[in-house]
């Protein structure tokens, strides 16, 4: 009986808040709002960030799924020449495959 008393809690850490995905960002199982830097090969680091572009896609249900979010697009929309940096946001709810990712570029 006492094997079983550890069981709800073992449950309980792999499905929380703090479950980590296998690149280390944390992952809500039922509602996920996090911003995490990305390593990009175009990342300068001798730009100042006057500017910043914002470009996300969407899922919902995990029927269908729409938009752009790649660097390059971000870019183009936000006329940035040289990077700064770059941050990718992630809303929505995993288990009920509905969300957004959106990549952040801030540049001149």
């Amino acid at each position: 009986m006492k094997h079983y008393a550890v069981l709800p809690l073992i449950l309980m850490a792999a499905l929380g808040g703090c479950t980590f995905t296998q690149d280390s960002e944390p992952f809500g199982l039922i509602w996920q709002s996090t911003v995490s830097p990305l390593n990009s090969s175009q990342t300068s680091t001798t730009a100042l960030p006057v500017r910043a572009s914002v470009v996300c896609k969407y899922q919902a249900l995990g029927l269908i799924a729409w938009g752009d979010a790649s660097v390059g697009r971000a870019k183009v929309e936000g006329k940035i020449r040289s990077i700064a940096s770059v941050d990718r946001i992630k809303e929505g709810s995993p288990i009920l495959a509905t969300g957004r990712t959106c990549t952040v570029v801030r540049g001149q």
